[in-house]
């Protein structure tokens, strides 16, 4: 498993890929038998991959469809029951981000199906799922639950692109607050107990630090430069510990908003681009990927639509 790739990748010399891939590996299985005093003659074989004119899908690679972002009315949500978009080429994962407060309205009461509902959809068609957790939107007032702060987490109301204000609409916990951090981890046991090590997960962010889970304050409560690297360290290792059995990555803009990465993230965990080429589930999508499909076949030589 690996980072939300949204990248349309195609390689045009994954046949050639492959068979150095199979022959090197018959030559060494071959060595172990000898090696092994097994007398027997090992043959050599060569497999041809058929080209179906298809885009491939390596693993992990491919494009990111955005069911949820954010807002759960938004994207992919507003597909019809029965569009699995089978028709989207390169496609491999379906992305669910949505706010802790829609997770766990009250505390210790979770609401899993919004995620598992739609999840079970694209499982079903072979697809993986990736999540985001966000602790902090511009579209509604408490993205970390409002129980957390009558619970005593420290925090500040902002103005969306301005910063703190008494006077603002949305809530900001202070990320380094130790009550919103034991509320926050004891949320996250309970996400990784039913999905850390899951095959049908993809990834999952690190996204509880920063404005829509991006890893940046300054369009909301503006936390201070110096303090940032701790608090991303203190949020992705509470992530590495309660998933150590899932991709973990995080975005770039934990390095400063559209700044180039100078941050070195923890082992297991990657960086990752803001989502550039991720899909929604738009008709201007489709054909957009069916596109990208068309031109590198041409390029490369290939058959096919």
């Amino acid at each position: 498993m690996t980072t939300p790739r949204c990248y349309a990748r195609f390689s045009s010399s994954f046949k050639d890929a492959c068979l150095i891939a199979l022959a090197v590996t018959v030559v060494v299985l071959s060595a172990l038998f000898v090696g092994s005093g097994n007398a027997a003659e090992v043959s050599l074989v060569t497999v041809q991959p058929g080209d179906t004119g298809q885009a491939l899908v390596n693993p992990d690679m491919g494009w990111t469809m955005h069911f949820y972002s954010n807002i759960p009315e938004n994207y992919g949500s507003k597909l019809e029951p029965s569009d699995t978009i089978e028709d989207f080429p390169g496609l491999s994962t379906v992305y669910l981000r949505v706010p802790w407060a829609f997770l766990e309205p009250e505390e210790g009461r979770f609401n899993w199906a919004l995620l598992d509902t739609p999840a079970q959809r694209w499982i079903a068609r072979g697809k993986r799922v990736a999540f985001r957790v966000t602790c902090s939107e511009n579209w509604m007032r408490f993205a970390t639950p409002e129980w957390v702060k009558n619970a005593g987490a420290k925090g500040t109301f902002y103005k969306f692109g301005e910063g703190p204000s008494e006077k603002g609409d949305s809530w900001d916990p202070d990320f380094a607050d130790p009550v919103f951090l034991g509320k926050l981890e004891r949320f996250l046991a309970a996400m990784a107990a039913r999905y850390d090590g899951n095959l049908n997960v993809a990834f999952v962010d690190v996204g509880t630090f920063g404005l829509w889970g991006e890893g940046h304050t300054f369009m909301s409560s503006q936390v201070p430069a110096g303090r940032t690297l701790a608090i991303v360290k203190q949020h992705i290792d509470l992530h590495r510990k309660h998933f150590p059995r899932t991709l973990l990555c995080i975005n770039d803009d934990v390095a400063g908003h559209d700044r180039q990465t100078d941050i070195s993230p923890r082992p297991t965990t990657r960086c990752r681009r803001a989502s550039p080429c991720a899909m929604t589930a738009s008709s201007s999508s489709r054909r957009r990927a069916r596109g990208i499909t068309r031109r590198w076949r041409r390029r490369s030589g290939r058959s096919g639509r």
